[in-house]
């Protein structure tokens, strides 16, 4: 470990004990930190070590704010749910053909993945007296290391004119940075349909990042995550207290669509080639016959349903399907994989999982305009488990599990106060996780 990972580390200590929410969202973008380390080091080694180190650092920080408040945790369906999986996991690893990839794998799910859900459920419990503060900051970091990555992205794609296939972060897979930029964009359309209390602040952020987060988006031409995106546009749109305001709505949309056309026309006249190559990858977001990896997904996702028939029970065990194959490690599909590597128990288990997320999504007692940041969560989760069937396998879905365990909790909580109407702090706390 270098000087400026051990640095980062320290930085994150420090954010964590003073604000565990936003060192949460630290946590969860490690990856793309270390990779943006690559740029400003000279060098193309990858930090494994502060990619496991920054989570667990994060992890113990937050479990040691909450303990004093542990008694009041309340286990959760999807809690349970969870543990089950990474256990059968563990059982499926040891009748692979290579136990030792299964093991590593499951280690990774317990350690680099539900880990994220579990601290996210701790948050509450830190303080319960600015929960809806803390909820808030943590939205506000995740837009602002989205802003920072598109600056940082955008500025190396200037630099480098935007020779590239793909805009990414130095090294880093462009999956995980255009899902960072999409959550901040989410963030944007959070403040500007659900939050009518947006001061002058949050509306300069949205003026000044929606253009930003979306040219850096569309220069990063990721197909799976845009689809995502429009979807969770579309939950905002349909779950907003402004639905029934049309013209309201509509005249925000003119506003943004304007700024949009002024950036782009700057840009026309200041940097003619960039706009010419940005141009061309928003054209190509629907030209099939230049995205190589569409028909490789889908031959990935028949070669999944082949091994599934011949493996029904049990799958080829966690992790196997790379060894099986021999072409890739892993399906790029939530569902196919879990069916070709842990067979039917493991969709049973999957299958709970998504129906009591969906029971939870769809539940309207606590009070959706009450508590908008519940929406926020939502379109969170329609976007990382769209895209988990287009690409990454689950251990690196860490934003997904994050944003299951805030929206677990905020349904808890919330359903605490709509069932006894009781806000001061020393009453909810004697019920809120029993």
């Amino acid at each position: 470990m270098n000087l400026v990972s051990l640095l980062i580390i320290l930085l994150a200590i420090t954010i964590t004990y003073w604000k565990p929410s936003a060192g949460l969202v630290v946590a969860a973008n490690a990856p793309i930190i270390r990779r943006t380390l690559t740029i400003y080091t000279g060098t193309e080694n990858e930090d494994i070590l502060l990619s496991l180190l920054l989570p667990i650092v994060v992890f113990l920080i937050i479990l040691i704010r909450a303990f004093k408040n542990l008694s009041y945790y309340r286990i959760h369906h999807l809690d349970i749910l969870f543990i089950l999986l990474g256990i059968w996991f563990l059982i499926s690893s040891l009748i692979a053909s290579d136990i030792f990839r299964g093991v590593e794998i499951t280690f990774r799910y317990f350690v680099l993945g539900i880990s994220f859900y579990f601290c996210a459920r701790l948050i509450p419990l830190i303080n319960m007296r600015i929960l809806n503060k803390n909820l808030s900051l943590l939205a506000l970091s995740t837009w602002i290391s989205a802003f920072l990555v598109a600056i940082i992205s955008l500025y190396q794609g200037i630099y480098n004119g935007f020779n590239v296939d793909r805009l990414t972060i130095g090294t880093a897979n462009p999956i995980p940075v255009s899902l960072l930029l999409s959550m901040g964009l989410i963030v944007n359309a959070y403040w500007l349909t659900i939050d009518s209390r947006a001061n002058f602040i949050l509306r300069f952020f949205n003026c000044l990042g929606i253009p930003i987060l979306g040219m850096a988006l569309i220069a990063n031409k990721t197909r799976s995550v845009i689809i995502a995106l429009v979807l969770s546009f579309i939950f905002i749109i349909l779950t907003s207290k402004y639905r029934n305001s049309l013209i309201k709505y509509l005249a925000k949309i003119i506003i943004i669509i304007m700024t949009l056309a002024i950036v782009f026309y700057l840009l026309s006249h200041w940097q003619p080639e960039i706009f010419s190559s940005w141009m061309q990858r928003f054209s190509r977001l629907q030209d099939t016959n230049t995205d190589i990896s569409g028909s490789k997904r889908i031959s990935l996702y028949g070669y999944a349903l082949y091994l599934f028939s011949q493996n029904i029970l049990f799958g080829v065990g966690t992790a196997n399907f790379g060894v099986v194959s021999k072409t890739a490690a892993y399906p790029h599909n939530l569902v196919l994989e879990i069916a070709s590597e842990q067979g039917t128990f493991g969709l049973i288990i999957l299958s709970l999982i998504i129906f009591t997320i969906t029971g939870i999504l769809g539940r309207r007692e606590n009070n959706i305009y009450k508590y908008p940041i519940k929406n926020l969560f939502s379109a969170w989760i329609i976007l990382n488990f769209t895209v988990a069937q287009f690409s990454l396998t689950l251990w690196q879905h860490k934003n997904l599990f994050l944003t299951l365990g805030l929206l677990v909790s905020v349904h808890q909580y919330y359903s605490t106060i709509s069932q006894t109407n009781i806000h001061k702090m020393v009453e909810i706390k004697k019920n809120i996780y029993f």
